[in-house]
Order: structure tokens, then sequence, then C-alpha cells
């Protein structure tokens, strides 16, 4: 297991490499340019020539990158050119609120999707299932802004109920956005589960149980969904790492300070540190999440903690 989770980081490597010369080409290429972030665009052409070079903007592609890595090796992942801030400081500002969100979100989705596709499961081809299914697709379809929009009129400007942006309120401000994010997350979980419990309880081993005298509730409870959990606990450890890798258009719509909201501005601000930096770190969260998925599995099916050991 040790060398496993060994091996998973240490191809973070290759991974951060590959993401920040992406990221590095498309700001590179993209229009604009991005001293005049830095500077008034009535600054004189001295003034534009000298911060070009205090910035190192008139070095070649591969030298600036080449700097760039050297100094992440170092540490450093340099500083905004809008707010002159750090910015591996800047993200850790605002991870916590994006987190905070992200996991809302996912605890929202479980709580709707795991009943609801159980259910759906073991009552297959009747109105129950049909009406589970039919609400699925529907919010599996609904845009997400749209979603975000509709709850912000109908509870915060009509009902008054939450605030309709910020993170003023504390977990007041979290509910609309949490809702917007897990809502649509819950949907597609509903739609896994209900395929794993379909394929689980048509196992012998549930028939068998049942003719042992084992309740139905015990068998689709204790026996069924224990073995259906796997493409569960895979597609919600998926959502969980897209969430966290920032929820733009629910933090966009309600104004929330996180770090999908940052990335999304960066990039409009042509702030390149800032862009690289934050995706970089955002990557190395979302493979840390993904790893963390693979060793739950250990921990619901000896089986595949038997196949760790052997990596």
């Amino acid at each position: 297991m040790y060398k496993y989770i060994l091996k998973r980081l240490v191809l973070l490597i290759p991974v951060i490499i590959g993401v920040s010369l992406l990221v590095f080409s498309i700001m590179d290429i993209a229009e604009g340019d991005p001293v005049y972030q830095i500077v008034s665009e009535t600054a004189s052409e001295e003034v534009i020539e000298a911060t070009r070079e205090a910035y190192g903007l008139n070095d070649p592609f591969l030298v600036r990158y080449a700097r760039y890595m050297i100094n992440l090796c170092k540490g450093s992942m340099g500083t905004s050119y809008i707010t002159k801030q750090d910015v591996f400081k800047t993200y850790m500002e605002l991870l916590p609120n994006t987190v905070k969100l992200s996991l809302l979100a996912v605890v929202i989705a479980i709580i709707v999707s795991i009943p609801l596709g159980i259910n759906a499961a073991i009552h297959q081809n009747t109105w129950a299932d049909t009406g589970s299914m039919f609400t699925s697709l529907l919010f599996v379809s609904m845009p997400q802004f749209w979603l975000g929009l509709l709850l912000m009129l109908a509870f915060a400007l009509k009902l008054g109920w939450f605030p309709s942006g910020g993170n003023e309120d504390g977990l007041k401000s979290l509910i609309l956005p949490a809702f917007t994010v897990g809502i649509g997350l819950a949907a597609l979980m509903t739609r896994t589960t209900r395929s794993s419990m379909l394929e689980t309880i048509r196992q012998d081993y549930i028939t068998t149980a049942k003719a042992k005298g084992v309740s139905n509730k015990n068998a689709i409870y204790h026996h069924a969904f224990k073995n259906a959990l796997i493409p569960i606990v895979t597609v919600g450890g998926m959502q969980l790492a897209q969430v966290l890798g920032g929820s733009v258009l629910a933090e966009t719509v309600f104004s929330y300070p996180g770090v999908g909201r940052l990335i999304v501005q960066s990039i409009e601000r042509r702030d390149i540190p800032m862009v690289t930096g934050a995706l970089i770190l955002t990557t190395i969260i979302v493979s840390v999440v993904n790893l963390a998925t693979d060793i739950v599995y250990a921990f619901i099916d000896p089986r595949i903690k038997s196949q760790y050991a052997r990596k």
C-alpha cells in the first residue's frame, strides 16, 4: 500500500510539469499584452519597456518557463500582476471557502442520491423508478448557473431566507451555492447508485441470503449496498475532486470567494503567475483526492487491498 501511495505521489511530478507548460503556452498565445495589467495603458513607452524588463516579459518563452519552474522548485509560485500578493498565500486564503462549499455539496448529494438510487433499484420499472430517473435526468441537464439563479430568486430575493451572495453570513451564505452544486452531483450519483444496485441485487448470493431467512431490508442494505459501493465511491470521489477544483459557475453566480472564481478572474486579467500557480495547486489537490478515493476502495473491498499490496 505504501509503495502504491509513493508511486502515485511521484507521478504528480510529470503531471505538474505538463499542466504548467500547457498553462504557460496558452497564456503566452492569448490575445493582449500582460504588461498592461501591471502598468496603466497611458504609461509612457519607457515605463512599459522597463516593466517588461523587470518582469522578464521580453525573454523567450522557454526562458520564462524555465525560470518559473526553478522558482517553483524553490517553493515560490511568484507574485500576482494585479494584487501584488503572493500566489500561494492568496490561493490558500480562498481554499477553505471552496473546501467548505465542496464538502457540503457532496454531503447534500449523498443524502439525496443514495436513498433515491436504492429505492429506484428495488422498485425497478415502477412509478418510483421512473420518477427518480426523470428527476435525475432533469437536474443533470439543467445548467448550473440557471439553477443558481432560480434558487437565488426564490430563496434570497422572494423569501429572504438566505443571502444572495458573498461569504459574510457564515453557513447561511453556503446553503444556496452548495445546493446549486449538490443537486447536480446528486442527479448523477442517483443514476450510478441505481445501476450499481440493480447489478448487485441480481447476484446469486443475494438470492441465497434471502433463502436463508435474511430479511429483504437486510439483504439490500447490509449485503447488496456494501458490494455496490465501488462505483458509487468512484463517482463521489471524482465529483469531490471536481468541485474542489473550483465550482466556477456557482462561485461566480453567488459572488462566492473561492478558488474557481479566483482562476476565472485571473484568466480574464491575464494574471499569468496567479493562473499558473492556482492551476498547479488545483491539480495537486485533485490528484490527492483521487488517490484518497483509491485508498478508500481497500477498506470497502479486501480484494482491492490485496492488489495494492502487490504494487
